[in-house]
């Protein structure tokens, strides 16, 4: 080979190593959450979302493309989020979420549906808490986290007692709320996924485990809300104990008409063994108003 063949060849093979240089560089068309911070195409700050609860869109993320090409991002459903704080709840993401990036866009902010995996720890509230991605959940959770998702039931209390059923090894007559089909839906998967025989039916007068039971409260507590919109809604209230955890759900609409609605909810504060509680009227998955009850006197502060 002669030296003008020589220098060819070296030219040829300069040029083959540039484009697949370039090839590897080149920004793909969508990326996992993994994936895109793997290869430095993204900065991610996961934080609480301070209008949401533990069950209804507790994380925002913050998110910069740090490339100046558009590729869409896919936040999976399963993703763990364990907090700054081990005091507090980590999180399990319940749906998938498909976001488009512009090109160098800066500070895209989106809330994610979830659900709190410790029961035992506390719920952010107004204050912020930042999370990290932790690791893959196990194989009976994503099957739980996936049949949850199919069905619609993020952002539920059902969907959370699930969570905290599979998460705690606990009976299934834990999982319980006023979607009486979804519940019974969410028994029968764990008892296949776990082993565990279905609950029997709750009686009649099962204040804790039947939410269409009949019962006389010994201190009964009631109240209510008034909400207007312009569009249909969905309307939750929820009681949050001193740790901002959910014991109870007081009342659901998922079909809220517009106008003007009142919303009624009423407990038997017997029931409950703590001092102090929240009762937080949630409006698509937002928390609008949020009462703090003091149950040694029975003393409510509005807020």
């Amino acid at each position: 080979m002669n030296i003008q063949q020589t220098s060819i060849s070296i030219l040829c093979f300069s040029i083959f190593l540039l484009f697949a240089a370039n090839q590897n560089n080149e920004v793909k068309d969508s990326y996992t959450l993994e994936e895109a911070l793997k290869e430095q195409l993204i900065t991610v700050e996961f934080t609480n979302n301070a209008q949401g609860s533990h069950y209804t869109n507790p994380i925002t993320v913050l998110i910069q493309n740090l490339k100046s090409k558009p590729f869409k991002l896919n936040i999976n459903k399963g993703v763990l989020l364990n907090p700054n704080d081990p005091e507090y709840q980590t999180i399990i993401i319940s749906n998938d979420m498909e976001l488009p990036l512009a090109a160098n866009q800066k500070n895209l902010k989106k809330n994610l549906s979830g659900f709190c995996t410790e029961s035992h720890d506390a719920a952010p509230g107004a204050s912020l808490m930042k999370y990290s991605i932790g690791k893959p959940c196990d194989e009976k959770m994503k099957k739980l986290i996936q049949f949850i998702s199919e069905n619609k039931l993020s952002n539920t209390y059902e969907g959370q007692n699930a969570v905290w059923t599979l998460a705690n090894k606990s009976s299934l007559s834990n999982i319980v709320g006023y979607d009486t089909v979804s519940t019974k839906k969410l028994q029968k998967l764990l008892s296949d996924l776990t082993g565990k025989p279905m609950p029997k039916p709750p009686s009649a007068k099962d204040y804790k485990n039947n939410y269409y039971c009949v019962y006389e409260p010994k201190i009964e507590v009631k109240g209510n809300r008034t909400f207007q919109s312009s569009k249909p809604y969905k309307a939750r209230v929820g009681m949050f104990d001193s740790s901002n955890v959910c014991v109870r759900e007081l009342y659901v609409n998922n079909n809220c008409k517009p106008g003007v609605n009142k919303i009624n909810y009423s407990f038997d504060a017997s029931a409950f063994e703590g001092r102090y509680y929240y009762v937080k009227t949630i409006i698509d998955d937002k928390v609008i108003f949020n009462s703090e009850y003091d149950f040694k006197n029975i003393t409510i502060n509005e807020k």
